[in-house]
């Protein structure tokens, strides 16, 4: 049995996938990423994902569970688009009940699921933005390798124009301020889940999970 610092009861390996009592119930999700249990974290491993469960599950409404990767998390780490301060794994605070939202520094989108957070700075990001590899594995949609940018680059023969960018890949715009994936030498940009979901469609707007 281990301990998580995000619940109150001890925790334990799942023997098998857990799955909803009636067919019409929601799957259960990760506490830490909210994505389903079944989510695999790696394009390339076929094997199932290890869950780890509240051991007060069987005789209580207690449905807590954990990937494998999301318990591994560090409490905190250093991240070079943000190195003044360290980023604290961390709830979004709780407003009427409910998780309120924010806003990744990363991507743009909200969530209300674990972050790693700066308190000093009101920085955030999803924990699948922050664990995001610089250089993504080759694709077929460019030749070349990617790097991971922090902020959009300004267009070509024109340093002063502040503009949105368009991605390469589905042609949808990357916000001014927002991460992506680019090519210097063919001025090739993507958004992040564009060059890292996997074919699945389902997860197409999700980056993967990664361990650090």
């Amino acid at each position: 049995m281990v301990k998580h610092f995000s619940h109150r009861h001890e925790l334990e390996l799942c023997p098998t996938m857990p799955q909803p009592v009636h067919q019409d119930d929601e799957a259960f999700f990760c506490f830490v990423c909210e994505y389903e249990l079944d989510f695999l974290h790696h394009c390339d491993d076929d094997t199932a994902p290890v869950i780890y469960q509240c051991t007060k599950s069987s005789n209580s409404k207690c449905h807590f569970y954990l990937h494998d990767l999301c318990f591994q998390l560090p409490r905190e780490i250093l991240h070079n688009s943000h190195p003044k301060h360290p980023l604290l794994l961390s709830l979004p605070p709780y407003q009427n009940g409910n998780r309120s939202e924010f806003i990744c520094n990363a991507c743009g989108e909200s969530g209300t699921c674990f972050r790693f957070h700066c308190p000093k700075c009101m920085f955030d990001l999803h924990i699948q933005c922050a664990t995001l590899p610089q250089t993504p594995s080759p694709r077929e949609h460019h030749q070349h390798p990617l790097t991971l940018l922090f902020s959009v680059p300004n267009p070509r023969n024109n340093v002063q124009q502040k503009m949105t960018r368009i991605c390469d890949l589905c042609e949808g715009s990357i916000s001014q301020g927002c991460w992506l994936y680019y090519c210097k030498d063919c001025d090739y940009g993507t958004h992040l889940h564009c060059s890292t979901a996997e074919a699945d469609d389902r997860h197409h707007e999700k980056p993967l999970l990664q361990s650090i």
